[in-house]
């Protein structure tokens, strides 16, 4: 079996805090995390769809797909409701293109965007080299991807979690934390049928996670600094 102590292993590595109590206090730093944290639920709900054949569809796979793309519209409906509120203009401004990331929109978007594709595509270059099979190597790559952004997810988002409780939002996360570590347990109960050498493995990709996740915290933390020196969020 996998260790369950994963959510705290994940998060060692001389953890680089997102600085969420400035965040949740700013509503333009605010509505920029949130439109972050939808596109990252979104490029899940992508890599989840790219992970099944058209022709041999998974149910679970469909229920983590339809419950990522609902978190992505979750964060999303947050962050058009924060900037209302704080009368902002053109609240829905969210948009990815396919070789730019709008900068107004998003809080250290690029960061986020190659955190995630850097994991994807580090894990699947470790899979690739192992003997397996095509078609082994894409479904043990989207269950260890999708628990290791998990594992960093229960983190984030009890803390973030937290931050709105503090500041009295007027929403919280409660039900997609619970959906989270669900999605977790299924993916470790997967892995552990599928992968005999899943304790090394698991060991190197968090390692990478941990590394990876730092440069997007510190992408973010610069980020924050520098548009709260610009002007009074």
């Amino acid at each position: 079996m996998i260790k369950t102590d994963s959510h705290s292993s994940s998060a060692t590595v001389a953890d680089v805090e997102i600085p969420l109590a400035d965040i949740v206090r700013s509503p333009v730093l605010h509505a920029r995390w949130l439109r972050t944290l939808s596109m990252l639920e979104f490029m899940g709900t992508r890599k989840i769809a790219r992970s099944m054949r058209p022709d041999a569809l998974n149910e679970m796979r469909l229920a983590h797909l339809s419950e990522e793309a609902r978190h992505a519209h979750f964060f999303q409906r947050m962050a058009n409701r924060v900037a209302s509120d704080f009368g902002m203009e053109d609240p829905d401004a969210f948009h990815v293109e396919s070789t730019q990331l709008s900068s107004r929109d998003l809080l250290a978007g690029f960061a986020a965007a190659r955190y995630f594709h850097a994991l994807d595509a580090g894990v699947f270059k470790a899979l690739r080299q192992a003997s397996l099979s095509p078609e082994r190597v894409r479904l043990l790559c989207y269950l260890y991807v999708t628990a290791l952004i998990e594992e960093r997810a229960g983190v984030v988002y009890s803390k973030y979690e937290e931050q709105l409780r503090l500041n009295a939002a007027p929403f919280h996360l409660r039900g997609i934390l619970a959906e989270e570590d669900r999605h977790l347990s299924e993916m470790y109960a997967r892995i552990t049928e599928l992968d005999a050498g899943r304790q090394r493995r698991l060991y190197a990709f968090r390692m990478m996670e941990q590394y990876l996740f730092a440069r997007f915290a510190t992408a973010i933390q610069k980020t924050v600094v520098q548009l709260s020196a610009r002007s009074n969020l």
